[in-house]
């Protein structure tokens, strides 16, 4: 990671924080003025509740809002999730998940618009849900000023509170764990490989939501061009994806080496959640391949170690944690839970194809570690 990605995912943290305080700080205050109650424990029970739906309230409208400015544009609708309830659509039909990803509250995901001469709408899509907070903030103003009804007014006058801090926090520009909405939509301004990255990653989520493997695809979206610029995350979802085909296709020593390339350049600008993921990958790879913990031992950082805890019902994590208890570690009995995790999410994961190729990693994983041992 560069110094000056450094800087400006420091600079973003304090900008956001900046924001969440101080619409907290208002929060406060806006319950001490009206104080319900005098402060009773009645009171600050409701007013807890109230927070709470506030801000789920607020993520729904965020999320609706790059639903409805999507569609206004071009895009077709493929998943929408709020917390870890997800609504996806699964060849045409919609169906009820659970999905959960770490640094998000929620997602709109859908299919873009072809890519005319390397261009294709993107503001309104991104910054869809940021419009739409805004204009519910305003409609929550005129109503708390105007309805006196206990507590609804107190509701109303939250909703305005928070949705103008969730506007401002996904609006502005920030190079956040997981870049905001205004983020990606500046480096999407600035970068024709930025915006391909950008809808090769929405293709990919078409190409799941159509129960269609990423080996299917052309293989010339997952080109890396002479000249690209693939330092910007969004851009960097070119090379990520790529590595993703080539496990796909079970060419593990391919992917192998894109993937140690990709993890030892400092050139992108990669989040922490996605290096875990990659890793991962690496760690599977290797196992399948020559069996060598140096290829990727140096990745194990402190924060690896962090995020694969926190992702660990991520099922490319319960994946890795099966295979390397098969072919690393000798744990059968790490290996068993790891199964049945796995074997957990298969009527609630949201993508059937992806669930397929995880099932074939772990079978590969299964025959490896009996022919090894009959090598022994």
């Amino acid at each position: 990671m560069n110094k000056k990605y450094k800087f400006k995912k420091a600079l973003s943290t304090v900008v956001f924080f900046a924001i969440f305080l101080s619409a907290a700080f208002l929060l406060g205050v806006l319950i001490g003025i009206f104080g319900y109650g005098n402060g009773s424990g009645s009171f600050y029970v409701i007013g807890m509740l109230m927070y709470f739906m506030t801000f789920y309230l607020q993520i729904i409208i965020h999320e609706c809002g790059h639903m409805i400015f999507g569609l206004m544009t071009g895009y077709k609708f493929r998943s929408i999730r709020f917390g870890s309830i997800m609504i996806v659509s699964i060849e045409g039909k919609l169906r009820f998940k659970r999905y959960s990803l770490a640094g998000t509250g929620g997602q709109c995901l859908m299919s873009p618009p072809e890519l005319v001469d390397g261009k294709m709408p993107y503001v309104l899509y991104n910054l869809g849900g940021s419009f739409l907070n805004l204009i519910f903030a305003a409609i929550f103003l005129v109503l708390g000023l105007t309805v006196n009804v206990p507590y609804l007014d107190l509701f109303f006058l939250m909703n305005a509170i928070w949705g103008l801090s969730t506007a401002l926090q996904n609006g502005i520009p920030l190079e956040l764990q997981v870049p905001n909405d205004g983020s990606n939509t500046v480096a999407l301004s600035k970068s024709k490989t930025a915006l391909r990255g950008f809808w090769l990653s929405m293709k990919t989520v078409e190409a799941l939501g159509d129960n269609r493997r990423l080996g299917t695809m052309p293989e010339e979206w997952f080109e890396v061009y002479e000249g690209e610029d693939l330092t910007q995350p969004l851009a960097s979802h070119i090379i990520v994806a790529k590595c993703d085909r080539l496990l796909d296709l079970h060419r593990f020593a391919d992917a192998k080496t894109e993937l140690t390339a990709l993890l030892d350049s400092g050139n992108y600008a990669l989040n922490d959640v996605t290096r875990t993921v990659l890793t991962d990958n690496l760690i599977c790879c290797e196992a399948f391949t020559d069996n060598r913990p140096e290829t990727y031992e140096r990745f194990l950082t402190p924060t690896y170690q962090k995020y694969e805890k926190a992702l660990a019902k991520n099922i490319g994590v319960i994946r890795t944690t099966y295979v390397r208890a098969l072919l690393i570690e000798y744990d059968a009995e790490k290996a068993g839970k790891a199964l049945i995790a796995f074997d957990k999410l298969k009527n609630t994961y949201p993508y059937p194809s992806d669930y397929e190729l995880e099932s074939e990693l772990m079978a590969i994983a299964d025959k490896l570690a009996k022919e090894r041992k009959n090598n022994q």
